[in-house]
């Protein structure tokens, strides 16, 4: 796991690079996003995780990082592309977690997927 400052040492440059055009940056956003989406997974299996609160919790530690990383951007390049809270309102979307990080899944019935 990496901390936000590590993130940022290992975006900054490419990130607010001069040469990088709209459709760069996306792509090393997007990149961000999903290097802390990886996170997730390895820390449900280091921790375990069987129930939807606990997947919670990580998303909300997750979107702490990742509010820590737009802070140090801000205060070393005066700006961010992240939106604050963005991982969080992702998944808070895609799993209806409320705002206790709770979720607030509907199971599906027997013999269904969630798909």
């Amino acid at each position: 796991m990496k901390k936000a400052s590590e993130y940022y040492d290992l975006y900054h440059d490419k990130l607010y690079s001069p040469y990088n055009t709209a459709d760069d940056k996306n792509k090393l956003l997007k990149s961000i996003f999903f290097d802390f989406c990886d996170e997730i997974a390895e820390l449900i299996k280091l921790r375990h995780v069987k129930t939807d609160a606990a997947l919670a919790a990580i998303i909300a530690e997750q979107n702490k990082k990742w509010n820590a990383l737009i802070r140090i951007f801000e205060k070393k390049r005066g700006l961010s592309y992240l939106q604050p809270d963005g991982f969080f309102n992702f998944w808070q979307e895609e799993f209806k977690i409320n705002n206790n990080n709770e979720p607030v899944v509907e199971r599906p019935k027997e013999g269904e997927s969630y798909e």
